[in-house]
């Protein structure tokens, strides 16, 4: 139980003490102020609109850094998957290009040896 007691500028609180009596217990102007009950309820409410307001900002960001989150990997996929689609086109390429090389080595060997067997058979006739 706590009354206080205001008398000539001082406060002082009178304190009961596990039914040793009252003591009087000098109380600091700083530590304390005495304010009305619709104060107190102004600053409850105030105090549970800030409290709502920054649960609600919270929720944005993480709401914010998912959607980021979504986007970066939206744009990591559609990298790894151009890069995969350049690896094929490649690598199509590259298959091309040895066939291409095989070819060509087979026809400059049947020209080849065209040629040769024409140079013999020419020198025979000479």
């Amino acid at each position: 139980l706590a009354v206080f007691d205001i008398r000539g500028g001082r406060f002082e609180r009178r304190v009961q003490a596990g039914g040793r009596g009252t003591e009087f217990t000098k109380v600091n102007e700083n530590d304390e102020v005495m304010v009305s009950k619709s104060e107190y309820d102004d600053k409850q409410i105030l105090l549970n609109e800030l409290t709502a307001k920054a649960e609600e900002m919270v929720l944005q960001n993480e709401y914010n850094l998912r959607l980021k989150e979504i986007n970066i990997s939206e744009q990591f996929n559609e990298a790894v998957r151009k890069g995969k689609e350049v690896l094929d086109e490649s690598k199509a390429k590259i298959n091309k290009l040895k066939i291409e090389k095989e070819n060509l080595l087979l026809e400059m060997e049947r020209k080849y040896k065209h040629t040769l067997i024409e140079t013999q058979f020419s020198k025979q006739f000479l």
